[in-house]
């Protein structure tokens, strides 16, 4: 027999109609079909649109990446709300950063790290800056390698 965690109806082996939350980890339950929606709409359940597996709230972990928040599905690992794998997900939010070398007339050097998606925007967002009066040079180079990668 199963019984819905959250109306408490049963239901038997072969007649059960609902989904089964936390499937293969720790607090596995069942909800019944009539309850799902609502557990749904209120955010104690939430199913993965990658695999379809149903985890409650506090099984999910939020991870920024990029600025944006990335929660893998402990089942297929992908992101619940996008289905994405970690690395489409890098690729889909990737922006490239710039290393920016400022020298001034007066002899001064200052460095920026700058995320951007070309050139011309890192240039952009200097000219908004920056007072350009006093500046001698500006160099611009491609981070290419991250933080952890090297």
């Amino acid at each position: 027999m199963k019984t819905c965690k959250i109306c408490g109806c049963s239901f038997d082996e072969e007649n059960f109609e609902g989904v089964v939350v936390n499937e293969g980890i720790d607090n596995e339950y069942h909800v019944c079909c009539d309850c799902v929606p609502s557990e749904c709409n209120n955010g104690h359940i939430i199913s993965c649109e990658a695999c379809g597996s149903y985890f409650s709230a506090d099984k999910l972990h939020d991870e920024e990446i990029e600025g944006h928040s990335f929660t893998a599905c402990p089942a297929c690992g992908k992101d619940v709300v996008e289905g994405l794998s970690r690395a489409e997900f890098e690729d889909e939010y990737f922006r490239p950063r710039y290393s920016v070398v400022v020298r001034q007339f007066s002899g001064s050097v200052r460095g920026y790290i700058v995320s951007a998606n070309s050139r011309h925007e890192v240039m952009k967002r200097l000219l908004e800056k920056l007072d350009f009066n006093y500046v001698a040079e500006v160099s611009i180079g491609e981070i290419l390698v991250k933080e952890d990668e090297f």
